[in-house]
């Protein structure tokens, strides 16, 4: 069991059994049970157990603290959101660090006005009885007060389609370099095979830019080896537009399907595209590369072991001669 839980199982049993007298003594087992698959990490058991606790005890605080936690470590965010603010309303004095954690929830739910009441009534509690802050009170409330800082700036941004770049066909995951006029991005095309049957085709295209941000330009498709009969795609240009990382499939040295790779600009040429190899592809999926500025993070999606659930997001550091880091899920 991780420390934060086991603190926050701690917490919830003292503020139960320093407080609990009448009414909820009488929902003293039901909880119980509750803190069981909490503990045990039963999410979803625990979620229906202190669920039907505050429906049948709706003023028993730490039913609701309880349900906040499990809703939360699940991922609900909104029922996580409204049961821990109910624990708050009811009781914000036995605990009230848990202000810190529904001000970052209402950060993810876009709540900041809401967020930032809840900080400021808990800092009058943390003056009123002389305690310090907690360490990450000062990080929520600088991220609560940028986001209502940008809302009231109200600048909107008109947002026109690129009439160089689009076509009947799919068009997305574009890049682009640091002087904006280079785009690279993919095209999706029927294209017809030997057989006259139909299939979805996924190519690197480039447009060349005029100027920053312009409509004039030329647009190509990049030729082979970058293209080939099988898909390419979701691709990330370097700033300096001498560098791509891109999508391939089934490649006759693919790892897993879908692979990275890298391909380098020499004048107007573009190299021949080299996988990524080992510790970025494996045998699993591996796709939609990002590149950070500076050109020595690489951000991607796989599947492979060791993340949340499906595809998750990975990063990996370039460190010169010792090549890619193993990538770290996010």
């Amino acid at each position: 069991m991780n420390a934060a839980k086991t603190i926050c199982i701690v917490i919830i049993n003292l503020v139960f059994f320093c407080e609990v007298s009448g009414q909820q003594r009488r929902a003293l087992k039901r909880y119980e049970k509750a803190v069981a698959a909490f503990e045990k990490y039963e999410n979803r058991s625990c979620l229906s157990l202190s669920r039907d606790l505050v429906a049948d005890y709706p003023t028993f605080s730490q039913g609701w603290l309880l349900l906040g936690k499990c809703a939360g470590e699940m991922g609900y965010n909104t029922l996580a959101y409204t049961a821990l603010r109910r624990y708050f309303s009811l009781d914000s004095l036995s605990f009230p660090e848990i202000a810190i954690e529904i001000a970052e929830i209402s950060i993810t739910l876009g709540r900041y006005e809401e967020g930032l009441s809840i900080l400021n009534r808990y800092e009058s509690i943390i003056q009123s009885k002389n305690l310090p802050k907690s360490d990450s009170y000062s990080f929520v409330s600088r991220q609560l007060k940028f986001a209502l800082d940008e809302i009231k700036k109200d600048v909107l941004v008109a947002v026109e389609p690129l009439g160089l770049v689009n076509s009947n066909a799919d068009e997305y995951f574009p890049s682009v370099t640091v002087d904006g006029k280079v785009l690279v991005f993919t095209r999706q095309e029927i294209r017809q095979k030997q057989d006259s049957s139909k299939q979805m085709q996924e190519d690197l295209f480039l447009a060349r830019l005029n100027t920053e941000g312009s409509d004039s330009g030329i647009v190509i498709k990049l030729p082979y080896p970058l293209n080939t009969v099988n898909n390419e795609g979701t691709q990330a240009i370097r700033q300096d537009g001498r560098v791509m990382f891109f999508t391939a499939c089934n490649r006759p040295d693919t790892k897993g399907g879908c692979d990275l790779y890298q391909s380098i600009r020499i004048g107007d040429q573009w190299s021949e595209p080299f996988n990524l190899g080992y510790p970025i592809n494996t045998r699993y999926w591996e796709s939609t590369p990002c590149l950070s500025p500076n050109g020595t993070t690489l951000y991607f999606s796989s599947n492979r072991p060791g993340g949340e659930g499906g595809m998750d997001i990975w990063m990996s550091h370039y460190l010169d001669a010792k090549g890619w880091t193993d990538p770290i899920n996010l």
